[in-house]
């Protein structure tokens, strides 16, 4: 293993496969390198293991000592991460290791995603099959795959390989807290065809560029009132349409999970309307910068003239088309349920994707929901404006919440064990982001479910990290409940 100064050392087989696990590439639907990771660990470790079709693995660790006719335990993880990096880094997730460091107490990446979610989470459940003197019954440890991208791993997986009616899920990310349901969630793509003419030879050829936003997760973070830069990007375009200026491509957002931190609008604009568009782009930003949340107050609007000269761009008629679709797209948390001791949000969208290039756009949405008739609205108002503004609509039928359920024994004894060890009582809540535990419940059969995790900050962005000290508690914990199965 490398030399990472600072980097934690106790428990040892944790922090090894966890370090294994960031050196390896495990991109949502490019898993095999790390699928062929967790295949040769199983042999090493002569454990019992299977590989379904949908690549999931499994891993069946007989119980200890005392403990071998236990009825058996599901862990679960998922092996993929989400990808995402600063624009100034090169970097390639799918060879690259993850850079990583110690500051302050945290593990890091450098510029890029961590992998912490849910790389810590399989870390565990590796270390919970090498350990020798952890007490615990038989367990069957699953690592799905694709779950960044649609959860598809658990939504194909093969049932028949478990016996366990008791599963602890690795995947959340508040140290004290044991999560008992979690949202569904639908994906909806937009698509359709622009027709572009050529540029006005007089018009000058710019970028537009919006940057420097915290972004993070769709679930976790939605409804913290961070910016996007899509939303951003439209506000300025919106603001602008009285000035003569031709749109030629939009680049924005990186996957259906992710707030998106960055723009770029390519564009033509007339000579005398360039100072213009800088004054309203300099109004936008003292504004947004005065009451933003302080993450993102490092937003940056540039607009530049270009090196290239651009050839093609849509007409009015066109460029209006995609203003008036973004300006009325929908983005945030929607509903909430305030009698819970911590509000949670019950439903919200988020604008993931915008991508205009050639003559195709496309734009892609991701919709969360505790209930599902608490989507209905959003779904009924995407559905619109595809038919309102000529585009085709793919929206997937979604995976199912995890609806809490109190009675359960399995959170009984958590809890009590979290008092015995720690002297207090745990949070015990739902979670806005979508978890495999319902799916998970819904192939399997009825079962007890519980969700543990430690602390990790900025969840699917470059500023993801994971808190050494609640991940050495966490392991203590989690080893308790074992012991006690």
């Amino acid at each position: 293993m490398k030399n990472i100064p600072n980097y934690p050392s106790q428990p040892k087989h944790v922090w090894e496969c966890f370090y294994q696990l960031t050196q390896t590439p495990r991109p949502s639907k490019k898993e095999a390198k790390v699928i062929q990771y967790l295949t040769n660990f199983a042999a090493k470790e002569n454990l019992k293991y299977k590989v379904d079709n949908a690549k999931n693995v499994i891993m069946y660790v007989p119980g200890t000592k005392g403990k071998e006719n236990n009825a058996p335990v599901i862990i679960q993880n998922h092996m993929d991460m989400v990808c995402d990096k600063i624009p100034e880094k090169k970097f390639d997730f799918e060879k690259d290791p993850i850079d990583i460091y110690v500051q302050d107490g945290w593990i890091h990446a450098r510029g890029t995603t961590l992998g912490a979610d849910n790389g810590f989470g399989c870390a565990m459940s590796l270390a919970l099959a090498c350990d020798k003197e952890l007490a615990h019954p038989p367990l069957e440890l699953l690592f799905t795959t694709d779950e960044e991208t649609g959860l598809n791993g658990a939504l194909n997986l093969d049932a028949s390989l478990f016996k366990g009616r008791k599963m602890i899920n690795l995947d959340t990310e508040e140290w004290g807290a044991i999560y008992i349901g979690c949202a569904g969630g639908i994906d909806a793509k937009l698509s359709g065809k622009t027709q572009k003419v050529d540029a006005s030879k007089n018009h000058l050829s710019c970028a537009l560029e919006i940057k420097n936003l915290k972004g993070g997760h769709s679930g976790l973070d939605i409804h913290r009132g961070r910016l996007n830069a899509i939303v951003v990007l439209t506000q300025v375009l919106w603001e602008a349409q009285q000035l003569d200026y031709s749109i030629s491509s939009i680049t924005g957002g990186k996957a259906h999970n992710i707030i998106p931190r960055d723009v770029i609008c390519q564009l033509a604009i007339k000579k005398e309307d360039f100072k213009k568009l800088q004054a309203i782009c300099f109004q936008i930003l003292v504004d947004l910068q005065q009451n933003a949340l302080p993450e993102d107050r490092d937003l940056q609007i540039n607009l530049t003239q270009g090196h290239e000269k651009i050839k093609k761009v849509l007409p009015k008629k066109q460029r209006d088309r995609i203003v008036n679709l973004l300006n009325l797209f929908p983005h945030g948390a929607y509903n909430y349920d305030w009698n819970l001791l911590e509000p949670l949000v019950t439903s919200s969208s988020n604008l993931a994707i915008v991508k205009l290039a050639d003559n195709d756009i496309f734009i892609e949405t991701s919709m969360r929901f505790i209930d599902p008739m608490e989507v209905k609205n959003i779904k009924n108002k995407i559905a619109g404006l595809a038919a309102n503004f000529n585009l085709s609509l793919e929206m997937n039928e979604g995976y199912p919440s995890w609806k809490p359920v109190h009675d359960n024994k399995l959170l009984d004894l958590a809890k009590v064990k979290f008092q015995e060890i720690y002297g207090t009582m745990p949070s015990v809540k739902a979670i806005h982001a979508g978890l495999e535990c319902g799916i998970l419940k819904n192939k399997l059969g009825e079962m007890d479910i519980i969700s543990i995790g430690p602390n990790i900050s900025g969840a699917h962005s470059p500023t993801e990290r994971l808190e050494i000290q609640s991940a050495v508690l966490l392991w203590d914990y989690l080893a308790a409940i074992l012991k006690g199965l």
